[in-house]
């Protein structure tokens, strides 16, 4: 009988993982770290302690996901690496990268998510802001030959626009959503300002002009 698997304190103790195959903990730890640095400097905070479940299924009311976050309980839960290739559907824009960067991709983009939450001191932030933090660290976070093919994989005609970062656009096109983030996100002066905006409850692209 196979011992359950241990949840595991990483070099931040305020972030922790739970795999049934401990070779991915060191790197899952090691991403989930990089993206809480990142954006500890855009001015977000992570005043409660986050876990980290590698799973090989995740259930959602939209189906099968690659990742999701739990405000409730404060648990990010990420596809296995070895898992996540069968789980792409034909075509996406994430098959164009490596399963790693992938891996990488979705610890960051849930690791957005966690901490605008826990920033945000309870205030109730719209769905797309969430998504636009969301796209903007994943990108932003992987290496910029990887971050290149993801955006020629969805491309958006320059230059970017905030009437295309809409809870409607992410339905429909959720990679094309997420390019026009990040490009909007490297245009600012400072894209971190926007960030913190949102997450002080300061602004909202449900107010932009469509």
């Amino acid at each position: 009988m196979s011992a359950s698997p241990e949840l595991i304190i990483c070099q931040d103790d305020q972030l922790s993982v739970l795999s049934p195959t401990p070779e991915f903990v060191e790197l899952a730890c090691h991403f989930a770290i990089e993206a809480k640095t990142r954006l500890l400097e855009c001015g977000l905070h992570q005043p409660n302690p986050i876990e980290i479940f590698l799973v090989e299924r995740i259930e959602h009311d939209i189906g099968d996901c690659l990742a999701t976050y739990d405000c409730t309980d404060e648990i990010i839960r990420v596809k296995q690496p070895e898992s996540i290739a069968d789980a792409l559907v034909e075509g996406s824009p994430y098959s164009v990268l490596p399963t790693t960067v992938i891996f990488q991709a979705l610890v960051s983009h849930e690791m957005a998510h966690a901490l605008l939450e826990q920033s945000s001191r309870g205030t109730d932030l719209a769905f797309v802001d969430h998504e636009y933090v969301a796209a903007v660290m994943e990108l932003d976070i992987i290496d910029p030959e990887w971050r290149q093919a993801l955006i020629d994989a969805a491309p958006v005609r320059l230059p970017p626009k905030p009437g295309l970062i809409s809870a409607l656009i992410y339905g429909f096109e959720p990679r094309k959503f997420a390019t026009n983030a990040w490009q909007y996100f490297n245009a600012e002066v400072d894209g971190c300002e926007r960030i913190r905006q949102i997450a002080d409850g300061n602004f909202s692209f449900t107010d932009q002009p469509r």
